[in-house]
């Protein structure tokens, strides 16, 4: 009976570290799970860049409120893309042609309402800021 119990304590150290080397070997930047994420997944189709949620990450807004959704890949087919949204109080827009078109019922920031934008400390007619927030 002794001997039962220890070679059961043994399996069970062995697969409680082999699950510990599964997940550090599976990937060192996975995705967020997070309201803001979720927010742009649902309005995620098939599209024709491939993108899905498991895509998707976040970074804070360090001009002011809201947080980038973005994608890290920035080739597509040998053509550079920035594929990024903007969320603000769980409403997403595209700041971009190219997430525009994967995401087509989104708005665009020059759409969001009253006040909403302002806090951003963003231009809401023009991307080149944000996406060099994110991606440079």
């Amino acid at each position: 009976m002794i001997l039962c119990r220890e070679y059961y304590r043994h399996f069970i150290i062995v697969v409680v570290v082999f699950i510990c080397v599964l997940f550090a070997a599976c990937g060192s930047d996975p995705p967020s799970d997070t309201t803001n994420i979720a927010v742009v997944s649902r309005e995620l189709g098939t599209n024709e860049l491939g993108i899905d949620a498991s895509h998707l990450r976040e970074t804070p807004n360090p001009k002011g409120e809201g947080v980038f959704v973005y994608v890290p890949q920035t080739e597509y087919r040998g053509v550079e893309r920035h594929v990024v949204w903007m969320v603000i109080e769980e409403k997403a827009f595209p700041l971009n042609g190219a997430t525009k078109n994967i995401t087509p019922s989104l708005p665009w920031p020059r759409e969001a309402p009253n006040g909403l934008w302002e806090n951003t400390g963003l231009d809401k007619f023009q991307a080149t800021e944000a996406i060099q927030i994110v991606f440079e």
